[in-house]
């Protein structure tokens, strides 16, 4: 999060959206976070917030998509830091926004050509949200659920679908786009 994001740059926001968010009932504490998001974009702009409801489920699906590119991506532990192989230095966050990046376009253009009116609005909005790369990143961490691991690490690489297992990208994408649509 980086305050030039005008979402994130206003404290006194941040902690009235948050503390609704604590107070509202949401059923999945692991939600919180995605809870909260929703709180700030209603209060910053509550257009913004009409849209992610209305295109829940699209974003729902794009999030674990991207969270499905995740998995194929390899990385190792080094001493007390778990890096991406391929980005060195990177971070897993911004192999999971670039993911996200590439999922939101291919939806994009998915949808764009569909024959339905309500597929092609939706697809507008997704144009909309790309052409700002705050919004975009906005949206990126807002959609990030935690998902459990025990999993142990020997210093061996290994991937992602290590940590990352289907089934709690599945139930993590139904939570999500409910959350997402109602909240």
């Amino acid at each position: 999060m980086k305050t030039d994001n005008p979402f994130y740059s206003n404290l006194r926001l941040l902690q009235k959206t948050l503390d609704r968010a604590n107070a509202r009932e949401v059923n999945d504490k692991q939600l919180l976070w995605t809870a909260w998001h929703l709180e700030l974009a209603k209060q910053m702009e509550p257009e913004f917030r009409n849209q992610i409801a209305t295109a829940s489920q699209d974003l729902a699906l794009i999030a674990a998509d991207a969270l499905r590119k995740l998995r194929e991506c390899a990385i190792a532990w080094d001493g007390a830091e778990l890096y991406p192989q391929d980005n060195r230095g990177g971070t897993l966050f911004g192999l999971y926004r670039g993911a996200f990046w590439e999922t939101c376009k291919a939806k994009f253009d998915e949808m764009a050509t569909s024959k339905d009116p309500e597929t092609r609005a939706r697809a507008r909005i997704l144009e909309k949200w790309m052409t700002d790369f705050r919004r975009m990143d906005f949206l990126a961490i807002m959609t990030l659920v935690p998902l459990e691991s025990n999993t142990e690490l020997n210093g061996e690489p290994v991937n992602l679908k290590t940590f990352i297992l289907d089934e709690d990208i599945q139930s993590a994408e139904d939570q999500l786009g409910y959350l997402l649509a109602t909240y």
